[in-house]
């Protein structure tokens, strides 16, 4: 296992203290920054990301961010702060550890980040299968709703007088949906995408959304990546408030890293920002801003075939 230390070329000095306590410890450090170009990085390397009032200044500041989101991907990041300084969005609200106070970097900061190291190269656990297709009450008149992913897809239970298959037979006979598309928006945009996301599964599209409010610190990583590597498609509403969430900005980068597809979805008029700009520039937008709300789920559904 390699350690990769991420830093802005104005942080040299203090990277190079970092590297001379890690080595102490043990571990092969190799410095890089995004102006010299980033070294290939196995899934079992980890990266330590220093961030500081420089970095947001670097001229590769995108591939600083993106490494950063390479290796948490993999649970392999360590953010680490140098300086009250805020983090992009996609990074504020994962962990860092606190290096601020420079007397205390060799004695608190510098063995934190040793033991972050070593939690994160141990030996994963395997990852859980995705939720198994719940069973859905009988059939009503008339279906309405729309739900969570492991909902998707189940199939009605047999009417009253109907001989059940087996369930071996039936197993073989119809496996279980998974999801196809993946929708990626921000909370505060929920009454607005729900409607939406309604009028897809009435037409049919098995869709992964989550209604959970997953938060990183917990099963977020894991959860989500398995989401997107699981479909075909991934919808990102577009929104001022979807532009500022930690959440859409890590699945956009997600979706790109596992090459899906990518449908840019416009709630309403909003200055795209550079580092999503990025993952936009080779894709159809849609725009739903001047759609009757009655119409967004069939224009989104043509967008998508």
């Amino acid at each position: 296992m390699t350690v990769y230390l991420a830093h802005s070329s104005a942080d040299l000095e203090t990277a190079q203290s970092l590297q001379r306590f890690l080595e102490n410890q043990r571990f092969q450090v190799v410095l890089e920054t995004a102006d010299n170009g980033f070294h290939p990085r196995l899934a079992s390397d980890c990266v330590v990301a220093l961030w500081s009032k420089n970095s947001p200044f670097c001229p590769h500041r995108l591939a600083f961010e993106q490494r950063a989101l390479d290796a948490w991907a993999d649970g392999r990041l360590t953010l680490v702060q140098l300086d009250p300084h805020f983090a992009p969005v996609g990074l504020r609200d994962l962990p860092f550890i606190d290096a601020t106070f420079e007397t205390q970097r060799e004695a608190v900061a510098w063995p934190e980040v040793a033991q972050r190291i070593r939690s994160n190269a141990a030996p994963q656990p395997p990852a859980a299968p995705l939720p198994p297709q719940a069973p859905a009450p009988a059939p009503a008149a008339k279906k309405t709703g729309w739900s969570w992913f492991p909902r998707f897809g189940s199939r009605p239970k047999p009417s009253q007088g109907a001989v059940a298959p087996e369930p071996m037979e039936a197993a073989k006979a119809e496996p279980e949906a998974t999801p196809t598309l993946f929708v990626s928006y921000a909370r505060r945009d929920s009454a607005v995408v729900h409607p939406i996301c309604e009028e897809l599964t009435a037409q049919g599209q098995r869709i992964w959304v989550d209604t959970k409010e997953i938060h990183a610190g917990e099963s977020w990583a894991g959860e989500i990546v398995r989401a997107i590597k699981a479909v075909n498609s991934v919808a990102v509403m577009c929104s001022p408030a979807a532009f500022e969430s930690d959440h859409v900005k890590r699945e956009v980068y997600l979706a790109d890293r596992y090459k899906r597809k990518i449908l840019p979805i416009f709630l309403e008029e909003a200055p795209v920002p550079e580092d999503f700009e990025y993952f936009f520039a080779s894709v159809q937008w849609l725009r739903l801003n001047d759609t009757p709300p009655d119409e967004r789920g069939k224009a989104v559904a043509s967008a998508l075939s």
